[in-house]
């Protein structure tokens, strides 16, 4: 109703002017054919008015409102240019007769329908292009974002599924291969920035603690390194044993990690740690039992307080791990017990 009431108005309206226009300037043309042009400029500034509320609308009410908006437009610059064209030929020197100024205005006419619609449908074409083009973006990088969240999704199934399979292990050797399992999949995943370079699984002895396995360190480093079972904190005595003797649940070190108190070099890496991050693994009694690390030459590799919301994410991140990791290192500890 909103929309007709303008048409309306703005029809009268028009046809008011073209006979105030008439009465005041005396021109030539009827006053028909005067108010009916303004009529037709009052429809275009009424659809002009309209366009403003497109966000409010569906598809199809915006297709009709464009075309009737370019009707409108191309049909009134049209009849702007042959009324002032009809006005030339039946003035001057060689005036023609209103009938074939008629005439020759009416060839006007189309002319200028066609230049000017031409043009509209031009502009309107290179819109939609850039706005096909933009949407095309758009679902590109959706279905992208879509295939990352999925395989992010199946991997965390992948790794909750591995963990309680390797639950059940019937020897060290499955719980071991599990493990190696979960840490190349949990190193894929996004939560883990691109710069940490290196991923390992600890497990606690009675004297020691040593690499299970891992991912980004040498043979060397899995078999030879080791940090000591500390009874209090310990400087120089590597970041893991103090750790776990100072009761935290997680340690991260977002820049300089090798200038830390705690910080014990690798004897068998040429490796500089520049950042670092590590969350115990617990039993049913929550005994620390083991470990898992994540370290990065780069600094600033890892979340800091700089960044508290990231810093609280990556935080909740090694939370889910340690769930998800300790259970195959609890049935790993059980095997050793029972053999």
């Amino acid at each position: 109703m909103g929309a007709r009431r303008d048409r309306l108005l703005f029809a009268v309206l028009g046809a008011l002017l073209g006979g105030v226009f008439v009465f005041v300037h005396g021109a030539r043309l009827s006053a028909f054919g005067q108010a009916g042009l303004l009529a037709l400029a009052g429809l275009t500034f009424a659809h002009m008015r309209e366009l403003r509320e497109l966000g409010k609308i569906d598809h199809r009410t915006h297709a009709k409102r464009t075309a009737w908006y370019h009707f409108a437009t191309t049909n009134l610059v049209a009849v702007a240019y042959a009324w002032f064209m009809f006005d030339g030929y039946t003035t001057g020197v060689s005036a023609e007769s209103p009938f074939k100024a008629f005439g020759s205005a009416s060839k006007d006419w189309m002319l200028g329908t066609s230049v000017v619609g031409g043009t509209l449908a031009l502009f309107r074409s290179a819109t939609n292009n850039s706005a096909s083009l933009a949407a095309l973006r758009q679902n590109a990088d959706l279905h992208q974002e879509i295939l990352s969240l999925r395989r992010m999704l199946g991997d965390t199934a992948t790794l909750a599924t591995i963990s309680l399979d390797s639950s059940q292990a019937s020897s060290v050797e499955a719980v071991t291969r599990a493990v190696e399992r979960m840490v190349t999949i949990a190193s894929d995943l996004p939560e883990k920035s691109e710069s940490v370079d290196a991923f390992t699984v600890w497990i606690r002895d009675e004297t020691r603690w040593r690499v299970l396995t891992g991912r980004g360190v040498s043979a060397a480093t899995v078999t030879r390194f080791t940090q000591p079972v500390l009874a209090a904190e310990k400087a120089g005595a590597g970041l893991l044993a103090n750790l776990a003797v100072t009761g935290g649940a997680h340690l991260v070190i977002a820049a300089n990690a090798s200038s830390h108190a705690w910080y014990a070099k690798d004897p068998h890496s040429s490796r500089v740690t520049e950042s670092f991050a590590g969350v115990l693994l617990r039993d049913k009694a929550g005994q620390p039992i083991g470990a898992l690390c994540l370290t990065s030459q780069d600094a600033g590799a890892l979340p800091s307080a700089a960044t508290p919301k990231e810093l609280q994410r990556f935080e909740k991140v090694l939370q889910l791990w340690s769930a998800t990791f300790s259970l195959p290192v609890q049935r790993y500890y059980e095997l050793i017990e029972a053999e």
